[in-house]
């Protein structure tokens, strides 16, 4: 595990503890856990299985990417406008998770 950025070693041990390897289900070892990349709020960590050798890419933001979208406007809107549907058209083009990683933490 190597340490570039900060907060890098919450989001291994987040790994760490809460995921495991998607092909046999085996924990990861934090040797095994790096930071691949980071941009501006959202992080790309590679996890590699000590088991089955599998290779996963793990995306991670700063915030639910939900949220990042409702601070650039803190009072959501009372009706549907152009400017609403192309900020979440702009959003959603730069946006390289899944459904799963959008409405992560959803309260």
């Amino acid at each position: 595990m190597s340490i570039e950025y900060s907060g890098t070693g919450e989001l291994v041990a987040y790994v760490l503890r809460h995921m495991t390897c998607p092909y046999c289900g085996a924990s990861y070892e934090s040797d095994n856990v790096r930071v691949a990349q980071r941009h501006e709020v959202e992080w790309t960590l590679a996890a590699t299985c000590v088991f089955c050798h599998a290779e996963h890419t793990i995306a991670a933001y700063d915030s639910p990417p939900y949220a990042q979208l409702q601070a650039a406007s803190p009072t959501p809107p009372s009706v549907v406008t152009k400017e609403v549907v192309d900020g979440w058209a702009t959003f959603l083009a730069a946006f390289n998770g899944d459904v799963y990683d959008l409405f992560a933490n959803l309260e």
